[in-house]
């Protein structure tokens, strides 16, 4: 490596990390790097709203029962979006269901509020956020 090359690498680095880019947990100069996990929390809810979008959990594919199986008992699911599993792509395909803050989960007598954050995009929320900010990537 050359002195220019080295000097270019070194000058863009901080760059780098103002823009939270660092791709790892530590934190960058300015609060944490950008996120790769994501996390769907279900809440049960007694009232849904009469313009609702109701997802049936008997209609959605496997993949997208078993998470959503942990989201109603423990109330959060949460994946590294790094890893190329099964649980990663359902909490794609999930997120990509719902319909903004009015979307809610069907699943056996009851109905649940549902909240999706991939990344650092949320894409419904009807529950409330996690209250915890656990992330499965570290």
């Amino acid at each position: 490596m050359n002195r220019r090359s080295l000097l270019a690498s070194l000058s863009l680095a901080p760059v780098s990390m103002l823009a939270g880019c660092s791709g790892s947990c530590s934190q960058g100069l300015f609060g944490t790097s950008m996120p790769h996990d994501g996390a769907i929390a279900v809440e049960r809810t007694d009232s849904v709203p009469e313009r609702a979008t109701i997802i049936r959990f008997s209609q959605l594919p496997a993949s997208e029962q078993s998470i959503l199986r942990t989201g109603v008992e423990d109330g959060v699911v949460r994946a590294c979006l790094d890893d190329e599993d099964e649980a990663t792509s359902a909490m794609w395909s999930f997120s990509n269901r719902l319909a903004g803050d009015e979307s809610y989960l069907a699943y056996r007598d009851d109905h649940y509020a549902l909240w999706a954050r991939m990344t650092d995009q949320v894409y419904g929320g009807s529950a409330s956020p996690p209250e915890t900010d656990a992330d499965p990537c570290c």
